[in-house]
């Protein structure tokens, strides 16, 4: 778990078998429905196209030590995007 969250509980929930579970079966379902496979990040994660669009689920935390590496776009519902969700800085767009 990381150093800080902002809710104890789904930080808990997240770490438990729910979550693994659900992201094992979603990678099944998108290799069956053969989804095209664009890339496996460096901690792992894949990368999927499915009809245009990337999936990619990951328990990656979006820290790092390397001021120039940004990890990951996250796609906020609001049409805002950002590379890491819990400062209002780092919104892109």
């Amino acid at each position: 778990m990381p150093d800080r969250v902002v809710n104890a509980d789904v930080a808990a929930w997240i770490k438990g078998e729910q979550v693994i579970g659900a992201t094992n079966r979603l990678h099944h379902y998108l290799e069956m429905k053969e989804a095209t496979k664009l890339l496996v990040l460096p901690h792992g994660a894949v990368v999927y196209d499915v009809n245009g669009q990337n999936v990619c689920l990951s328990n990656c935390l979006t820290g790092t030590t390397n001021p120039d590496d940004i990890r990951q776009l996250i796609f906020f519902p609001d049409g805002r995007v950002a590379y890491d969700w819990r400062y209002p800085g780092a919104r892109i767009l």
